[in-house]
Order: structure tokens, then sequence, then C-alpha cells
């Protein structure tokens, strides 16, 4: 489906607190023994980055530790290839980032920014990586299951998937007055007529708010 079929009758997204509490039930859902710690890191900084960052599942599948780089400031970044193979740059909460490195120490990965390393920042952990093997790059109906189990968990709406977290950040971004062309921008949408749409659902929902403030009685 095209990202303008979001409507007014059917909004999929959450509201801040919700995506909170449901993010804190992705490590929860691990059933494992083995690789327990780090199963559950993952699935945290999983949270963490569809939350934060708006990345479509794939991009997110397709990040590599390479991906990531520090710009002149000293911030973190993250280089991105999204649809229509059109590249852009998306920049990483310190949250964020503090759950990376504590993800990468778990797995006795370097937290060095590497942007020559292409190996999988998300690989499957349930059997034991042996050396110089190739990591298996983590699957979507792995991520869909860890959504999905964390949704019942939380109780919250059943319809909830991976996208949602897009549209919630986006509208988030909105809600707190980042302009629609940087918003445009971090999302990799093609046109800002897209980014749009949320901000006017943003002003309808607002309207009786406005309308509290004009005193139409004397």
């Amino acid at each position: 489906r095209s990202e303008n079929s979001q409507t007014r009758v059917q909004v999929r997204e959450l509201n801040q607190r919700d995506a909170e509490y449901l993010i804190s039930c992705f490590p929860k859902v691990v059933k494992a023994i083995k690789n327990r710690e780090q199963l559950e890191i993952r699935n945290l900084l999983i949270g963490y980055l569809l939350y934060t960052t708006g990345l479509r599942a794939s991009e997110l599948l397709s990040l590599n530790w390479g991906s990531f780089r520090y710009n002149r400031q000293g911030h973190l970044y993250a280089d991105v290839i999204g649809k229509g193979n059109k590249p852009r740059t998306i920049p990483i909460k310190e949250e964020t980032m503090e759950l990376l490195f504590k993800y990468r120490n778990s797995l006795g990965e370097s937290v060095k920014i590497d942007p020559e390393d292409s190996s999988p920042l998300f690989y499957a952990l349930y059997n034991k990586l042996e050396p110089n093997k190739d990591k298996k790059r983590l699957t979507y109906p792995s991520l869909y299951k860890i959504v999905k189990e964390a949704v019942h968990l939380a109780g919250k709406n059943a319809k909830v998937s991976p996208h949602w977290f897009r549209h919630t950040f986006v509208t988030t971004l909105l809600e707190n007055d980042v302009p629609l062309a940087i918003v445009k921008d971090w999302a990799g949408h093609s046109d800002i007529s897209t980014t749009n749409i949320y901000l006017e659902r943003i002003n309808q929902d607002n309207t009786h708010i406005h309308l509290q403030k004009v005193n139409l009685f004397k």
C-alpha cells in the first residue's frame, strides 16, 4: 500500500506512551536460554531504532555496522539506502547510540566506527557463530514476530506492525514543530505532499484547541 493510504478513519500509529511501553516489551519476548542477554539487548535496540529513526523495516534489516558514522561535530548518524535506491542520512539519538554500543559490546564486537565494515548489524544469534563464518542477516519474518509477540504481551492493538513505528516517528516530529522539509528528508518521502498528510491530520486533530482560544461571546 502507498503511504498515502493512511486516513483519518484508520490511523496506523501509536501515541508516545504506548510506543514506549510496547518497546519495553521487546526484550521480554525472548524465550531462548542461550545468548539470552544478547537477544534481549538486540530486541530493545530494534525497538529504539524503529521508534527514533522512522526506518522502514527493510532499511533497518539492511543496516551494517559500517552504516554508522560521526559527522564533523561528533554526532552519530546512519547512512541509509531507501526506496528507489535513494540515500539519506538520519541522526541517531543519544539513548539509541548508547544502546547500540551496549549491543555491540554484548556480542564481543568492536564499538569503533568503521565505514568499511559491511557485516550486518542484526543477525541470527540462536546458533553459536563459527569463526570466519558469514553472519546470517535477520529476516523480516523474524522482525515481524518480535513486534507481534511484544504487541500481544503489551495487550495493544493486534494490527500493530513494524511500520506503525515509522508513522509514529513522523507524527511525533511534526507535533514537536520539526520543520516539514526536515521530516520529509529524515523519513525518505519522495514527495513532501506525503509528509504533509501527517501535518494536515495533526492540524485537524488540534482544531478544538484552537477554537477554545477564540472568544466568540462578548
